[in-house]
């Protein structure tokens, strides 16, 4: 043992004294690395790996079973994005949001509610686990699919392409903005509802004027 603690010593000398010598992309990929090691009180199945995001309004993010999902690939229907954190401890903002999602859903008709698919995506991956959104969405009964990704796969959807600005200024709290945005069944960008003020008749409305007669 003696013998084999001799040779690797300066082997791991070697490894420390390299690893102190980090760039701006080691320090993301040590971001990386801490994601695929968080579990919590979670299990955490496999890691998160990074993908690498289309521009525009798009995404490719996973849902609470760990599926892949991408904005473009729901063309044909009426898609709506918004985006939260679990931990929000402020009623009026994404609580209510959620609360208002939901109720969006009530307010569709089975016919209509099939022509639509609605996300809410978390930016707060760390925290916000596809396990862990799942028991939310279960304990709170939201009938609409939670999204999350990788911490730079949600920086980039986030703040580059649905310009949603976010700081993290403690442990699990952010100071953010709110946009709700409404596709239309081409893809093309409908309407953006400011903040969580608005009404879910009011989303309810830009949802069916966009699904044709025919569909619902």
């Amino acid at each position: 043992m003696r013998l084999v603690a001799l040779f690797l010593f300066p082997y791991l000398l070697c490894l420390i004294a390299c690893g102190g010598e980090g760039s701006a992309s080691d320090s993301s990929s040590n971001e990386r690395e801490d994601w695929e090691e968080i579990v919590g009180d979670i299990e955490v199945r496999d890691p998160l790996i990074y993908f690498r995001q289309p521009e525009g309004l798009d995404f490719r993010l996973v849902d609470v079973d760990r599926n892949e999902v991408r904005l473009s690939d729901q063309k044909g229907k009426v898609a709506v994005v918004s985006f939260f954190f679990r931990s929000c401890p402020d009623a009026e903002m994404c609580p209510a949001l959620l609360g208002k999602i939901n109720r969006v859903v009530a307010g569709l008709s089975p016919e209509e509610a099939e022509q639509t698919e609605i996300f809410a995506i978390s930016f707060d991956p760390q925290n916000d686990t596809p396990e862990a959104l799942k028991l939310f969405a279960e304990a709170r009964e939201l009938k609409f699919r939670l999204l999350t990704g990788h911490p730079d796969s949600i920086r980039e959807v986030a703040r580059r392409n649905f310009g949603i600005g976010y700081t993290q200024e403690g442990p699990a709290l952010f100071a953010h903005n709110m946009k709700t945005f409404v596709f239309d069944p081409t893809g093309e960008l409908g309407r953006v509802f400011e903040g969580s003020g608005w009404s879910p008749d009011e989303v309810v409305q830009a949802i069916t004027e966009r699904i044709p007669d025919d569909q619902r």
